[in-house]
């Protein structure tokens, strides 16, 4: 009696082992994989430029990739410094924002024992010393993350301009091996990021202009990380409108803070059910459940920044898988 398995068994459990061997390597490689990927994306965010530029202009691939990578490196070294320098701010009024919420529970809990709900009133020290301790951890957990994002934002330029460089070659040119291969693999990626940069910049623009009608405290700031997070479809809304919906209300009250959330709520609503089905000529297509399941697996393999590439690398995946299945799609 033979204890050997049969080649289809055997077949398909060296398969899992393979994929569990790139997983694996993924998830160990990922500090390496972020910072090229990430470049990656921001080039197909910024490729429709230099052909912009060559087409309008008339103008060699040089430099027009040239002026697009400058355009590049210009937005990562002055918007990464003054979005850091807004942070610090922002911790320096922690102190202001700790006096108003302890304001506020004083203020619910006089409303509730007003009308026979019995809420313990809050000690100030104590309530200062343990809003202070718990913000101090998180500002302790995220500054080290922050300074590295800052320091990475320069590799990311460079990397993007090369991407872009290699990218932007003219059909009529003679193309490389890599340029085929980005632009083949990456044309639903680049058709995604095109429809989700467009409507996020414009929904960001109306964030910006409502956060400064209510005079909500660092408005540029939630605005700009409002457009990141469109990149994360249907989760990064809520990451959106938690902060500047929780300063509206501790320094303007409950009327504000409804009337900010309202509105941006309803930018949103615009942006997914308005602008992206008129940006959206050809569909990308990908179910509310792939969407979920790539946020799980590609933030799982690649840490935070896996849930801004997790579409696009789940539509490029989809594109080899279909081509690798059948290969005359790729002729």
């Amino acid at each position: 009696m033979s204890n050997r398995l049969p080649p289809k068994i055997f077949g398909q459990l060296q398969a899992v082992a393979y994929l569990v061997i790139i997983l694996w390597a993924i998830k160990s490689a990922a500090e390496i994989l972020v910072p090229v990927l990430l470049g990656l994306l921001l080039a197909y965010c910024f490729l429709p430029l230099p052909k912009w530029f060559m087409e309008r202009f008339t103008l060699g691939k040089r430099t027009a990739v040239a002026l697009a990578s400058a355009a590049v490196g210009a937005l990562i070294l002055i918007s990464v410094p003054l979005l850091y320098w807004r942070f610090t701010q922002l911790q320096e009024k922690v102190p202001i924002y700790q006096d108003h919420f302890i304001s506020l529970y004083q203020n619910v809990a006089s409303y509730l024992d007003s009308h026979g709900v019995a809420v313990p009133a809050a000690d100030t020290d104590a309530a200062r010393s343990f809003l202070s301790a718990h913000i101090s951890e998180y500002l302790r957990l995220f500054v080290p993350h922050a300074a590295r994002i800052l320091g990475d934002g320069l590799l990311v330029a460079i990397l993007a301009s090369y991407f872009l460089s290699t990218m932007a070659e003219l059909a009529a040119s003679k193309r490389g091996a890599l340029a085929e291969g980005l632009n083949y693999y990456g044309s639903d990626v680049q058709r995604y990021v095109a429809i989700t940069a467009r409507s996020g910049a414009i929904a960001a623009l109306a964030n910006l202009a409502l956060l400064i009608a209510f005079r909500v405290d660092f408005a540029l700031l939630w605005s700009v990380f409002g457009f990141f997070m469109s990149f994360i479809p249907n989760v990064g809304f809520i990451a959106t409108l938690i902060p500047p919906t929780a300063l509206a209300l501790l320094m303007s009250g409950w009327t504000t803070a409804l009337l900010v959330g309202g509105g941006l709520i309803l930018i949103n609503l615009v942006q997914e059910y308005g602008l992206n089905p008129i940006f959206m000529k050809k569909g990308v297509d990908v179910s509310f459940i792939e969407i979920i399941l790539s946020l799980m697996f590609w933030s799982f393999l690649l840490g935070p920044a896996g849930a801004i590439l997790a579409i696009p690398l789940t539509l490029a995946l989809r594109r080899f898988i279909h081509t690798f299945s059948d290969p005359k799609s790729a002729a």
